[in-house]
């Protein structure tokens, strides 16, 4: 079998996600259930002029009946030092500290920057800590493409092969060239 790449991860995840939650929800859904808006965040569709800081967000749901307890959240294998993880905001644009205390269905955005060093490939994983059963160490997979400033914005950049991580062992990219 070959190695997991956090690509393949990345589309697994919701499939894990919804596997979930077919089971009894008397025992599954008491605990805390983190549920991102999506564990693949494609900031690639939108190239980042490089040195330019962008803002991003990802909305993250509890589905337990028990508080999630966000304790933290890092930034992994960011190779060109990219991207910033800033704060946690409530649904009421209130900032959530960690801890960051989400109720039952309620949902609090994790706020995050992109600033490319240079023209090129950018990814990153954020792993989100909490006291969820499901994913007590939630892995998002980030993508993200800059061109070069100078560069008018109707010209296509080629940035080159996307980085290894951005494919599964088949192939199959986390973030496809939408055509």
């Amino acid at each position: 079998m070959g190695r997991t790449t956090p690509a393949l991860a990345a589309l697994v995840g919701p499939l894990l996600l919804t596997s979930a939650a077919c089971g009894d929800a008397d025992t599954e859904f008491e605990q805390p259930q983190i549920v991102p808006q999506s564990n693949v965040l494609c900031l690639s569709y939108d190239e980042v002029p490089a040195q330019e800081r962008s803002t991003h967000f990802v909305q993250l749901t509890n589905l337990g009946r028990d508080a999630l307890e966000i304790e933290g959240v890092e930034v992994l294998d960011d190779g060109r030092s990219a991207f910033a993880v800033d704060e946690m905001r409530t649904e009421e644009l209130e900032n959530c500290p960690f801890p960051c205390r989400v109720r039952t269905d309620q949902d609090v955005f994790l706020r995050f920057f992109y600033t490319p060093p240079s023209p090129g490939w950018d990814h990153a994983t954020l792993r989100v800590t909490s006291n969820a059963q499901n994913y007590p160490n939630l892995r998002l997979f980030v993508l993200g493409k800059s061109r070069p400033v100078s560069l008018p914005v109707s010209e296509p950049y080629d940035a080159g092969p996307k980085p290894e991580a951005a494919r599964a062992d088949d192939g199959t990219e986390a973030c496809p060239d939408p055509t």
